[in-house]
Order: C-alpha cells, then sequence, then structure tokens
C-alpha cells in the first residue's frame, strides 16, 4: 500500500470533552511527537477542541448529519455522512486507521470496506450496559468483527463482546495517565470532588442527595464541587435547591485546566451508574485523593480495594454513599493513606507502561 509506513489516520466525533477524548489527545499527541504523521478526520471542526493538539497536524472536519425529522431519516442519513468518511480515508492513503466510540467505529468500519487498511477500533464503556438506541447495538455486533483490531480499556467491556468478535481481535489496553509531581494533601482538605458529564450515567443527583442526609456539623468547613456540563444541569440545580444545599455544592461547569482542582481537593467521588475505566478517576487517584467508587463500575473495580486504595459503595444508594463519605469526612490520616495507596496502583497506567502497549498494535505485521 502507498503512504508512509509511520503514518495513522485517527476518526473522532470531536474534541470538545470527554474521557475517550482526552484518551485520543494523549495518543495523538504522544505519536506525533515520536515522528508519525497524524491525520484527523473528525466530525467538528477546532473551534470546538477541549483537548490541546499540534496546530499543524493534517485534518478532515466531516461535519454531522444534521438534524432530523424522525429516526428513520436520521438513520439514512448516516449513509452520505460514511461515504465522506471513506473518501478522506482513500485520500490519506495511511496504512493505519483508529477511531473511538460505538457508533464513529461503525461509521469507519463501514469506510473501510475494501481498503486494505489497518483497523483499529476503541469501545471506552461498560459494553454491558451502555444504552444505546437501536439499531446502533446490532451494527456493533454485525460489525466489530470486521476491525482488525478491537480495544476496550476494562475487561468488563472485552467480555461484553466476546460472542461476536474473536477473542484474538480482542486486547485490553488500559487509559494512559500522566502521573504528576504535585500532589494533594487530602489531610488538610475539605473539598469533595466529581469530575464526569452531566448526564444521567454519572448520577450526580446522588452525590447530592447523600450530602443532604449528612449532618450538620460534620458538613462544617466541607464543600462539594462537581466538574462537567450536560443535558442534566437543569435538573442538578433544581435537586440543589429542594435539598437546600446550595452552600455546600458547587456546579463548576467544563474546567480547562482541572490539575488545579485535583490538587486543592481532599476526596473524589465517582457516583456512576456505570463505567468502562474512567479518566477521571485515575487521574483523582493519580494526585494522592482517597477514591469512593460506586460497585457499579466493574471495570474500576478491577483495580480497587475497598479499604485499602479506596472505597466502595452500593450504587444508587444514598445512605450507603453518605456512610462511605462520612468515613473519610472524619478521618483526615485515613484520606492521606489511602490517597497515597491509591498513587500507588495508578502508576501502572503510566504513559511509560501503557503507550508500549498501543506501540505493538500499531506495528503491522
Amino acid at each position: 500500500m502507498a503512504g508512509s509506513e509511520k503514518s495513522i489516520i485517527f476518526v473522532l466525533g470531536g474534541l470538545s470533552g470527554g474521557g475517550a477524548e482526552r484518551v485520543a489527545s494523549h495518543l495523538i499527541n504522544y505519536w506525533h511527537e515520536t515522528g508519525w504523521d497524524i491525520t484527523l478526520v473528525i466530525r467538528r471542526g477546532p473551534e470546538e477542541d477541549f483537548y490541546p493538539i499540534p496546530e499543524n497536524l493534517k485534518r478532515h472536519t466531516l461535519g454531522g448529519e444534521g438534524p432530523s425529522a424522525n429516526k428513520l431519516i436520521a438513520l439514512i442519513k448516516n449513509i452520505p455522512f460514511v461515504w465522506r468518511l471513506r473518501q478522506a480515508i482513500k485520500k490519506e492513503k495511511s496504512p493505519i486507521v483508529i477511531s473511538f466510540l460505538t457508533k464513529t467505529n461503525i461509521h469507519t468500519i463501514l469506510a473501510c470496506i475494501g481498503l486494505g487498511r489497518h483497523v483499529i477500533i476503541s469501545e471506552r464503556n461498560d459494553t454491558t450496559r451502555e444504552d444505546h438506541p437501536f439499531p446502533w447495538p446490532l451494527l456493533r455486533k454485525l460489525t466489530y468483527k470486521f476491525a482488525d483490531v478491537v480495544t476496550a480499556n476494562s475487561q468488563i467491556a472485552l467480555d461484553g463482546m466476546k460472542s461476536y468478535v474473536p477473542d484474538s481481535k480482542l486486547k485490553l489496553v488500559r487509559n494512559p495517565v500522566k502521573i504528576p509531581d504535585q500532589i494533594s494533601q487530602p489531610d488538610r482538605s475539605k473539598i469533595a470532588l466529581n469530575v464526569g458529564r452531566l448526564v444521567p450515567q454519572k448520577n450526580q443527583e446522588l452525590l447530592i442527595n447523600a450530602v443532604s442526609v449528612l449532618d450538620e456539623k460534620l458538613l462544617d468547613g466541607w464543600s462539594f464541587e462537581i466538574l462537567g456540563e450536560g443535558e442534566e444541569e437543569e435538573n442538578l440545580k433544581e435537586t440543589i435547591s429542594e435539598l437546600h444545599v446550595e452552600d455546600r455544592i458547587l456546579l463548576r461547569g467544563k474546567v480547562k485546566e482541572i490539575s488545579d482542582y485535583y490538587k486543592k481537593a481532599g476526596i473524589f467521588v465517582l457516583s456512576s451508574r456505570y463505567e468502562g475505566t474512567p479518566n477521571a478517576l485515575l487521574e483523582a487517584m493519580s494526585f494522592g485523593l482517597p477514591p469512593i467508587v460506586s460497585d457499579a463500575c466493574p471495570g474500576a473495580l478491577e483495580f480497587i480495594n475497598h479499604g485499602e486504595n479506596g472505597l466502595i459503595f452500593t450504587s444508587d444508594d444514598v445512605k450507603d454513599l453518605s456512610e462511605k463519605m462520612k468515613i473519610l469526612m472524619e478521618n483526615p490520616a485515613e484520606r492521606l493513606a489511602i490517597g497515597r495507596k491509591a498513587r500507588e496502583t495508578v502508576t501502572q497506567f503510566s504513559s511509560e507502561n501503557v503507550m508500549p502497549v498501543w506501540n505493538e498494535l500499531i506495528r503491522i505485521p
């Protein structure tokens, strides 16, 4: 095949925020710095980028399908989009095509039919729980087997695909994490942090309810900060107002310099109803924050040991989450000890450990 042997096409929905996009930007920057030619084929233009990538990257902005009157028309509009994607991929000649997230993965596999490219796709969520509308779950089952490599960042996600993807194509690749030099001092902080899109999956309403049942004396001096934006923002504001916790809970919106918040916090709360391996959790742990994690997140539970490097609560259980928060809020020394263990745990996800796995995947036999 013509084209540079050290060139990659990345196919993405956008870089406007989210854990998958953070990982993608990490890979793009890493490979660009190590001499690879990177071409970005993406729906949204650079004005919507949240994560920094090199300015000199070649970029094809495809746009989306646009608004549709009904679901059938929306599905039909995917056909010209896949055609535009195919033309962009053909134009670049790169031997390797990498895509992230279910719909983009399906589009990419279809666009690459007959082109002889090495297609690597990546699932970033719990495939046994993620709720895509019809026909996307069916299309995933029909198309994923045609990718050359199917990656995921958790074992639960891989297990969910074993019925329709050959084992030989499935590959566990953890999220790469930049381990910071400057970390938090959780024993000296009275800030609890939640980071994630404001969507039902992330379940920030549970955190708000858990704060509302904590004793006023225990809450003295504490604040609870939620970082992110999304469709649930107005509902969360209403819940905060109804429960009279406006002076305790702050919705910070989308934050550019998120490391500043990790460094100032004392506790990290992952309230999600399901996850793959959430970036925000790994980043919080890398800063030495003790995490409280829902038991409905098996991707996270693969490396969280209750009472050692984190606390685990029963999903959707307000009382249990409040009790786990109380344990850490009352015990600064416990916050520090668990936070230190958490930081030790995530060193296995450092770029130095994870990027060699990705490097193996892009070396075509």
